[in-house]
């Protein structure tokens, strides 16, 4: 399993909860398997979000979908995203 990080900060975490709720079915599409949301304490409009996926390349097409691109520019991300690809080791 391959998981991707991705953390950045929103205009309001409410707003951006229900948009990011809304885009299961397209996260699905993708071949997201598991799916997390942290927020930092202190300060909810920072978040961390978390996709499992079986493979690298399930995570290449989500990166560069544009479908999904399109629809998370209008949830209120504010602040550069930092983006981690990690697997786990046993």
């Amino acid at each position: 399993m391959i998981t991707l990080f991705i953390r950045h900060g929103v205009n309001d975490f409410d707003s951006f909860k229900k948009g990011y709720d809304d885009l299961k079915p397209i996260r699905d599409k993708l071949g997201v398997l598991k799916d997390a949301m942290y927020t930092e304490v202190g300060n909810e409009n920072n978040i961390t979000v978390t996709h499992t996926f079986a493979t690298q390349e399930l995570v290449d097409n989500f990166l560069t979908s544009s479908e999904l691109q399109a629809a998370v520019n209008d949830l209120g991300v504010i602040a550069d995203s930092f983006t981690a690809v990690i697997t786990e080791q046993v």
